[in-house]
């Protein structure tokens, strides 16, 4: 661990001696508290390091006042312009960091930016609403994958950025969403269906919606919501991993899906839910519907399916009941 100490004798060094071929910094989990990112954004807007691309800042110690000065920096300077990598998770520097990360990139100081990752940083809802100008501005156009896990964002946190993402011009570009951990429940993924329907986040094709609660309510009761899946045709990964799926879930999943739902998906993930024979016969009756046409891979482990359900669903995609079905991995163990 370098520590505040090492990153700034890092950072005076490179200042003094700029380090004109370096492309690729990794700094995480190194304990850099807000004082050694300061000094450290004072080199970068000095011209330490031009031709930076990636730039790994997870798992160290800075708050919303560190974010601050590598943003200003960065936006004054134009020294992240060729920065198309930039991991911030593990940084508990929440909405006020967001905004001022927010401001940065909507005044386009990394317009190549491609990859971003604000993962456990205390986000909640207001970081979602911070974050606005810059998800609905020219300067991430390029981005092609945005991680947003293990931030409390809430099933309003996720109908904010649904909303943001239907502005002209809002992400046109990303291909990777990740919302796993966020206390999301079936209205939150509806609210994403329902952008993607009406035009927004238009070459989305990965979804990451891992251990949220799009199956849970008191019972399954209706209070929950149906699951509108419509818009989402583009995916080809969906992941739904412990996610307190049960059959009566999962058969609704594969209504919607026999309705021409996720048509393009190819990899679907259900590991470690709650689901068992009936719901895999279900989706198995989907399928003999037309269902999942292009289907590779299917991952139920972790559930409560006995020899029955297998059988089911083997028929339903064997013996040409379902003609179109391209399935040739199925983890169940």
């Amino acid at each position: 661990k370098m520590g505040d100490t090492g990153i700034i004798s890092l950072a005076e060094a490179a200042a003094a001696r700029p380090l004109l071929a370096l492309e690729k910094l990794e700094l995480n989990a190194n304990s850099i508290s807000d004082a050694g990112l300061a000094v450290l954004s004072t080199a970068l807007a000095g011209g330490a390091m031009p031709r930076l691309e990636e730039l790994n800042l997870a798992l160290n110690m800075f708050s919303a006042d560190g974010l601050q000065t590598l943003a200003s920096a960065a936006a004054a300077s134009g020294a992240l312009s060729n920065l198309t990598w930039l991991g911030l998770a593990a940084n508990r520097f929440g909405a006020s960091g967001a905004a001022t990360l927010a401001g940065a990139l909507a005044q386009e100081a990394t317009p190549q930016l491609q990859y971003l990752d604000l993962g456990t940083t205390a986000l909640g809802y207001e970081g979602i609403d911070a974050l606005a100008p810059a998800i609905i501005s020219p300067g991430l156009s390029a981005l092609r994958e945005l991680h947003f896990d293990s931030n409390n964002i809430g099933d309003s946190g996720v109908q904010e950025f649904a909303a943001l993402t239907g502005q002209p011009g809002a992400l046109p570009s990303l291909e990777v969403l990740v919302f796993s951990a966020n206390n999301l429940r079936a209205t939150g993924l509806g609210a994403l269906a329902n952008a993607t329907l009406r035009g927004g986040l238009p070459k989305l094709t990965r979804l990451f919606f891992s251990a949220n609660r799009v199956g849970y309510s008191p019972s399954f009761a209706p209070a929950a919501g149906p699951l509108r899946l419509g818009g989402l045709r583009n995916l080809v990964f969906l992941s739904l991993t412990a996610n307190k799926i049960d059959d009566a879930r999962l058969a609704e999943i594969a209504d919607v899906m026999a309705d021409g739902a996720l048509s393009h998906l190819t990899d679907l993930y259900l590991p470690s839910n709650l689901i068992g024979s009936e719901g895999l016969a279900a989706l198995g009756r989907a399928a003999e519907r037309g269902a999942l046409p292009h289907l590779k891979t299917l991952s139920l482990k972790s559930n409560l399916i006995g020899d029955d359900g297998l059988v089911s669903f083997a028929r339903s995609v064997s013996n040409g009941r379902c003609p179109s079905c391209a399935l040739y991995r199925l983890h169940v163990l």
